[in-house]
Protein backbone atom coordinates (compact mmCIF):
# COMPACT_ATOMS: atom_id res chain seq x y z
CA UNK A 1 0.00 0.00 0.00
CA UNK A 2 1.12 3.43 -0.90
CA UNK A 3 0.65 6.84 0.88
CA UNK A 4 -0.49 9.97 -1.05
CA UNK A 5 1.28 13.45 -0.11
CA UNK A 6 -1.06 15.75 1.85
CA UNK A 7 -1.01 19.15 0.47
CA UNK A 8 -1.95 22.04 2.64
CA UNK A 9 -2.33 20.60 6.12
CA UNK A 10 -1.47 21.90 9.03
CA UNK A 11 1.05 21.44 12.23
CA UNK A 12 -0.38 18.31 14.40
CA UNK A 13 -2.82 19.07 17.21
CA UNK A 14 0.20 18.48 19.77
CA UNK A 15 2.18 21.38 18.37
CA UNK A 16 -0.63 23.99 16.88
CA UNK A 17 -3.71 23.45 18.35
CA UNK A 18 -5.17 24.91 21.64
CA UNK A 19 -4.26 23.28 24.37
CA UNK A 20 -8.28 23.45 25.06
CA UNK A 21 -9.78 21.23 21.99
CA UNK A 22 -7.81 18.01 22.59
CA UNK A 23 -7.35 16.05 25.73
CA UNK A 24 -5.19 13.22 27.04
CA UNK A 25 -5.37 10.71 28.89
CA UNK A 26 -8.88 9.47 27.62
CA UNK A 27 -7.88 5.98 27.73
CA UNK A 28 -7.07 3.45 30.92
CA UNK A 29 -3.97 2.57 28.83
CA UNK A 30 -2.01 4.63 25.88
CA UNK A 31 -0.32 1.39 25.00
CA UNK A 32 -1.96 -0.14 22.24
CA UNK A 33 1.19 -1.76 20.77
CA UNK A 34 2.67 -4.40 22.13
CA UNK A 35 6.49 -4.32 22.45
CA UNK A 36 6.62 -6.82 19.65
CA UNK A 37 4.07 -4.55 17.38
CA UNK A 38 6.61 -1.75 18.44
CA UNK A 39 9.56 -3.59 17.56
CA UNK A 40 8.24 -4.74 14.31
CA UNK A 41 7.25 -0.86 13.66
CA UNK A 42 11.09 0.47 14.64
CA UNK A 43 13.07 -2.56 13.81
CA UNK A 44 15.05 -2.64 17.24
CA UNK A 45 13.93 -4.97 19.82
CA UNK A 46 11.15 -2.70 22.21
CA UNK A 47 9.82 -4.00 25.88
CA UNK A 48 5.87 -3.23 26.08
CA UNK A 49 5.25 -0.12 26.60
CA UNK A 50 5.02 1.80 30.16
CA UNK A 51 1.94 4.35 30.61
CA UNK A 52 3.72 7.22 31.61
CA UNK A 53 2.74 10.53 33.30
CA UNK A 54 4.77 13.70 32.64
CA UNK A 55 4.60 17.25 34.57
CA UNK A 56 4.45 20.05 32.24
CA UNK A 57 6.43 23.56 32.96
CA UNK A 58 2.81 25.15 33.17
CA UNK A 59 1.92 22.62 35.75
CA UNK A 60 -0.73 20.27 34.28
CA UNK A 61 0.04 16.87 33.46
CA UNK A 62 0.88 15.05 29.98
CA UNK A 63 0.26 11.21 29.74
CA UNK A 64 1.42 8.52 27.21
CA UNK A 65 2.93 5.36 26.88
CA UNK A 66 6.61 5.19 26.47
CA UNK A 67 8.64 2.29 24.80
CA UNK A 68 12.26 1.32 25.91
CA UNK A 69 14.86 -1.41 23.69
CA UNK A 70 15.11 -4.09 25.58
CA UNK A 71 19.06 -3.61 25.49
CA UNK A 72 18.23 -0.89 28.12
CA UNK A 73 20.38 1.94 29.37
CA UNK A 74 19.12 5.73 29.89
CA UNK A 75 19.08 6.70 26.29
CA UNK A 76 16.85 3.69 25.64
CA UNK A 77 13.76 5.67 25.37
CA UNK A 78 12.53 5.19 21.66
CA UNK A 79 9.06 5.27 20.40
CA UNK A 80 5.73 6.76 22.42
CA UNK A 81 1.87 6.88 22.08
CA UNK A 82 -0.12 9.79 23.39
CA UNK A 83 -3.98 8.75 22.81
CA UNK A 84 -6.43 11.98 22.53
CA UNK A 85 -9.86 12.94 22.05
CA UNK A 86 -11.94 16.04 21.12
CA UNK A 87 -12.64 18.31 24.33
CA UNK A 88 -16.30 18.24 23.25
CA UNK A 89 -18.26 15.43 20.91
CA UNK A 90 -16.73 13.34 18.18
CA UNK A 91 -13.58 14.01 15.80
CA UNK A 92 -14.80 16.48 12.95
CA UNK A 93 -13.97 17.28 9.24
CA UNK A 94 -12.43 19.97 10.80
CA UNK A 95 -10.17 18.83 13.67
CA UNK A 96 -9.12 16.55 10.73
CA UNK A 97 -8.04 19.14 8.70
CA UNK A 98 -5.60 20.62 11.95
CA UNK A 99 -3.61 17.14 11.57
CA UNK A 100 -0.52 16.90 10.00
CA UNK A 101 2.33 19.11 9.02
CA UNK A 102 3.06 20.50 5.06
CA UNK A 103 4.02 17.37 2.80
CA UNK A 104 2.56 14.57 5.31
CA UNK A 105 1.73 11.49 3.28
CA UNK A 106 -2.22 10.26 3.82
CA UNK A 107 -2.77 6.72 3.91
CA UNK A 108 -6.43 5.85 2.95
CA UNK A 109 -8.81 3.33 4.32
CA UNK A 110 -7.01 3.51 8.29
CA UNK A 111 -9.54 5.24 10.09
CA UNK A 112 -10.89 8.45 9.57
CA UNK A 113 -7.95 9.16 8.98
CA UNK A 114 -3.64 8.15 8.41
CA UNK A 115 -0.88 10.23 8.14
CA UNK A 116 2.47 10.17 8.39
CA UNK A 117 4.61 13.24 9.02
CA UNK A 118 7.00 14.55 6.66
CA UNK A 119 10.81 14.10 7.23
CA UNK A 120 11.92 17.55 6.05
CA UNK A 121 13.69 19.39 8.94
CA UNK A 122 17.15 17.46 10.41
CA UNK A 123 15.19 17.66 13.97
CA UNK A 124 12.17 15.50 12.72
CA UNK A 125 11.30 12.31 14.42
CA UNK A 126 9.49 9.47 12.63
CA UNK A 127 5.63 10.02 13.21
CA UNK A 128 2.24 8.80 12.35
CA UNK A 129 -0.65 9.77 13.41
CA UNK A 130 -4.62 8.13 12.99
CA UNK A 131 -7.82 9.18 13.77
CA UNK A 132 -10.74 7.21 14.17
CA UNK A 133 -14.06 9.33 15.03
CA UNK A 134 -13.54 9.62 19.00
CA UNK A 135 -9.52 9.10 19.39
CA UNK A 136 -6.42 10.46 17.59
CA UNK A 137 -3.15 8.54 18.35
CA UNK A 138 -0.28 9.92 17.76
CA UNK A 139 3.32 7.55 17.08
CA UNK A 140 6.55 8.85 17.58
CA UNK A 141 9.50 6.87 17.19
CA UNK A 142 13.38 8.43 18.21
CA UNK A 143 15.44 8.59 14.86
CA UNK A 144 19.01 7.89 16.84
CA UNK A 145 17.84 4.71 17.75
CA UNK A 146 15.98 2.90 15.14
CA UNK A 147 18.28 1.99 12.01
CA UNK A 148 15.75 3.88 9.69
CA UNK A 149 12.54 5.34 9.67
CA UNK A 150 9.81 3.23 8.59
CA UNK A 151 7.78 2.81 5.41
CA UNK A 152 4.60 3.07 4.52
CA UNK A 153 3.53 -0.17 4.61
CA UNK A 154 5.37 -0.75 8.37
CA UNK A 155 3.48 2.36 9.52
CA UNK A 156 0.21 1.12 7.55
CA UNK A 157 0.37 -2.47 9.53
CA UNK A 158 0.82 -0.61 13.17
CA UNK A 159 -2.04 1.99 12.44
CA UNK A 160 -4.05 -0.69 11.87
CA UNK A 161 -3.59 -2.43 14.90
CA UNK A 162 -3.98 1.03 16.85
CA UNK A 163 -7.20 1.31 15.37
CA UNK A 164 -8.57 -2.57 15.83
CA UNK A 165 -6.83 -1.48 19.60
CA UNK A 166 -9.06 1.31 20.40
CA UNK A 167 -12.82 0.84 22.06
CA UNK A 168 -15.42 2.05 19.27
Amino acid sequence: MTGQPVAGVHDAPTQRSPTGMWREHVLPTDCLLSGRQMSDLAGVEIDDGRDTEIKRSDGTAGHSCNYYTTAGGVLSFTATIKVQSPSTGLITKQLLADIGEPGATEVPGIGQRMIIEPLTRPDAFPAMRVATDKYLANVVLVAGNIPAPPDVAAWTRAASDIVKALPA
